[in-house]
């Protein structure tokens, strides 16, 4: 590791280590040396040092301050996106019978979401409604996972069920293959339909139709979905659905993504998607020095040079955001890397709120009350008083979707940090509670069962893991997700689940239906 952190492969450092913890895991059940974690950490945060001639080599030491409160990012102006929102407003003023698309790109901590956020404010203001979903790292192959939040989203609204009533029943019985639909509407359980491409059809046109309905008003609507290139394959497939047909749908479709994240699937998606005639696409820059000075301004960063805070940052926002967080004291002395001022920051809080928030990152970016409460094994009170101090502290906030407290991290990196703090021990305890709690409530459906054994698996409860799988990908093969259904199912099989010949044959039939013929009959072979 050091070698290569010499040698200017950070990110071969980086893997490295992680492979070795994996074999030692797995080969000796142990976690690797103090010296090592630390050697690793030093290079991930860039405090990794060219050492003289020794046995190991020298870490610099993190800044030993730590303000009692940082100030909430939620509090600072946007500052170099006035161009970019004024496009946003003017695609969503432009809709009028039919709908509009718009797409921003750009690196991590760019301002994606925070663009997002300021025209979903502009929609509000001007009486339009909104629905927001994202998709997550290592959700990739939880079928339909954004699209289902939109509709959960749209149906925890008071009004749900007076704009879902226009709809034909076989609509609403489609989309309840995907989320629960109100009770009222009286729509009898789904049942799979005929594997065929109308079939399929049938269920994107609905999904369309009803994120249509729920969005629709007086004023053009606004329908967002941030960091697709974490998407599945089938969310992705249905928003290319909804924005080739968004004829008599006065909603402005937002989507995200970071470009360079982009697997080949999602950039032949995005590349489709801008290329829609009157798609707005937006791709965001680093901030100008002025820009930063603005922030520093705002903040009333006493103590902050904001020409040497705009050269370290590069103008990148996020940095600059969680510099200022951290108060005055770190100015000069903070490392260069954005993870160790989110790890000084995540290590003000107090205990409690630190098992609460190790229990939440644990779970994932966006995590509710209940979840959280029970797999912490805390009180709800000390739930609450924990939660209450993270979002004070701008750690995380709170999300009003209707319905018991949503709450999610501020930032993706803060999540990462979080986690990554957590001992071997803690988290796979943590991942088998978590997967309990998931268990224990709600429909099981092919997007939770994948998490289910996401979770089972980092507990490192490989049969537990293995029939989560399966049942994941029989479940989303009743939904056309082939593709995840195959990994679901391999997944499985990889985990040497007991019913080889029923995995084989359901593989084969998955292949068949994505062309892969020579595939299928070597699993159809197997499974005879």
């Amino acid at each position: 590791m050091a070698i290569l952190a010499r040698s200017g492969d950070r990110a071969g450092a980086i893997r490295l280590y992680r492979a070795t913890v994996a074999t030692l895991e797995r080969e000796l059940g142990v976690q690797p040396l103090a010296e090592t974690t630390e050697l690793y950490e030093a290079i991930r945060d860039d405090r990794f040092t060219t050492p003289g001639r020794g046995p190991a080599p020298e870490l610099a030491q993190p800044p030993a301050h730590g303000p009692e409160e940082t100030p909430a990012a939620t509090r600072l102006p946007m500052v170099g996106r006035d161009a970019a929102l004024a496009r946003l407003e003017d695609a969503h003023a432009a809709v009028s019978v039919d709908g509009r698309i718009a797409t921003i790109r750009g690196e991590a901590g760019i301002g994606k979401s925070r663009l997002a956020e300021a025209i979903a404010a502009t929609v509000a203001a001007r009486g339009g409604h909104t629905l927001a979903a994202r998709a997550f790292p290592g959700e990739g192959a939880i079928a339909y996972g954004p699209i289902a939040e939109l509709l959960r989203a749209g149906l925890s609204m008071d009004d749900a069920s007076r704009r879902l009533a226009g709809l034909p029943p076989t609509v609403l019985m489609e989309v309840a293959r995907l989320v629960p639909v109100p009770a009222e509407l009286a729509v009898r359980d789904a049942t799979p339909a005929a594997a065929s491409p109308a079939a399929r059809a049938r269920l994107l046109d609905a999904i369309a139709a009803t994120i249509g309905a729920l969005v629709a008003g007086p004023s053009p609507g606004l329908v967002a979905v941030e960091d697709l290139q974490w998407a599945d394959d089938a969310s992705r497939e249905a928003l290319r659905y909804l924005a080739r047909r968004l004829a008599g749908r006065p909603l402005l479709l937002v989507l995200t993504w970071r470009a360079e994240e982009l697997d080949g699937p999602g950039a032949t998606f995005a590349d489709a998607v801008e290329a829609l005639p009157g798609t707005v696409a937006i791709t965001l820059d680093r901030l100008a020095a002025p820009d930063v000075s603005r922030l520093v301004a705002a903040a009333d960063g006493t103590g902050w040079d904001a020409g040497n805070l705009a050269a370290e940052s590069e103008g990148l926002p996020l940095y600059v955001v969680e510099a200022l967080a951290a108060g005055p004291g770190a100015a000069g002395e903070a490392p260069r890397g954005v993870r160790a001022l989110l790890r000084e920051r995540l290590a003000s809080v107090s205990e409690t709120a630190g098992q609460v928030l190790a229990t939440a990152a644990v779970i994932g970016r966006t995590f509710d009350l209940g979840t959280v409460r029970v797999a912490s094994g805390r009180s709800e009170d000390e739930a609450i008083d924990a939660l209450e101090e993270l979002v004070r502290r701008a750690i995380v906030r709170e999300v009003d979707r209707g319905g018991e407290p949503v709450f999610d991290f501020s930032h993706a990196r803060l999540r990462d940090a979080a986690y990554e703090d957590i001992g071997l021990a803690r988290r796979r305890l943590l991942h088998r509670r978590v997967a309990e709690v998931l268990r224990s409530g709600g429909r099981q459906d092919a997007a939770r069962l994948a998490q289910i054994a996401g979770h089972e698996l980092a507990a490192g409860r490989d049969a537990e893991a293995a029939d989560a799988y399966r049942d994941a990908g029989r479940l989303a093969r009743a939904v056309f997700a082939n593709r995840e259904a195959l990994e679901h199912l391999s997944a499985a099989l990889a985990l040497r689940h007991p019913d080889l010949v029923g995995i084989q044959l359901a593989i084969g039939e998955v292949r068949t239906a994505l062309g892969d013929y020579a595939g299928a009959i070597a699993a159809l072979e197997a499974a005879a």
